[in-house]
């Protein structure tokens, strides 16, 4: 995906793409390349200073709304029509909830949860951006991303949520740029150690979580910026972390978590990216 960046008929970005094809997946050609968390929100190859931990609220009565996502589904059902009338298709008593596939991370009134004041994903208070320079030159991911945090946290349980951006730049067909969501995951960091083994976090302990994102292959253009989103919620696209450390599904409250992610040289937080080398 990638490389033209028009607005259609309908105001809609064309991010483009073209079709190719390999042997195996990832295809060959693929190197694999670490770009770190720094303080102040920064994302680049180079290993991070030795800085303290940057923190976080998360409210789990108020988590961060999905804009949009890899989704197939997620739809509610419509009040009943007038018990007479006749429709043409189940489909036509639902409505989707959450925008299926790409969109700008932008939050505003059609937004499943979202509140006022609306705006970037990236300038929420239980978020935190971290966003490259510019790139001087094209720059191609093809395959599966992961992310290595080191984090610590004052509740016994939490989520990491992350998100990989597109960033477009501010342009006359995009005057306010464009954050294109390209592939995302959340981790239940109880299951850090395994699913089969549920470890509580200990207030301050500092952790290493790390799990894969949905593969995708896009063409980052010259101009535009990776950013990654950390944060513990997307909903409704996931479940809410109550981060109370009780069985899932059967909590009796729920508790405001402190979290904290570190990015230092003794604890490197990455994004973990598999490159195509031209030729």
């Amino acid at each position: 995906m990638g490389g033209d960046g028009s607005r259609n008929e309908l105001g809609r970005l064309v991010h483009g793409g073209t079709w190719k094809t390999a042997d195996q997946w990832p295809p060959r050609g693929i190197s694999v390349q670490d770009w770190h968390l720094h303080r102040g929100g920064g994302l680049d190859p180079k290993l991070p200073a030795d800085h303290g931990p940057t923190s976080y609220t998360f409210d789990p009565d108020r988590p961060m709304p999905t804009v949009a996502s890899n989704v197939s589904s997620m739809t509610q059902n419509l009040p009943p029509f007038p018990r007479m009338m006749r429709t043409g298709d189940p489909i036509s008593l639902r409505e989707s909830i959450v925008l299926q596939g790409a969109g700008d991370q932008v939050t505003h009134a059609g937004v499943h949860g979202a509140e006022a004041p609306y705006g970037d994903l990236a300038e929420r208070t239980d978020v935190l951006a971290f966003t490259s320079e510019p790139l001087a030159q094209d720059f191609d991911v093809t395959g599966a991303p992961e992310i290595e945090i080191y984090l610590s946290s004052d509740a016994p349980d939490t989520d990491i949520f992350v998100q990989l951006q597109d960033v477009y730049p501010p342009s006359e067909t995009w005057p306010n740029g464009y954050r294109m969501n390209l592939t995302e995951s959340i981790f239940r960091v109880r299951y850090r150690e395994g699913f089969d083994k549920p470890v509580m976090l200990k207030p301050g302990e500092v952790v290493k979580v790390r799990f894969e994102l949905y593969p995708i292959s896009n063409r980052f253009k010259a101009g535009h910026s990776l950013r990654l989103l950390v944060s513990s919620s997307s909903f409704p696209r996931f479940d809410v972390n109550p981060n109370t450390g009780e069985p899932i599904g059967r909590h009796t409250h729920k508790r405001v978590a402190v979290n904290a992610i570190h990015h230092d040289p003794a604890h490197p937080s990455r994004l973990i990216l598999p490159v195509m080398q031209e030729g």
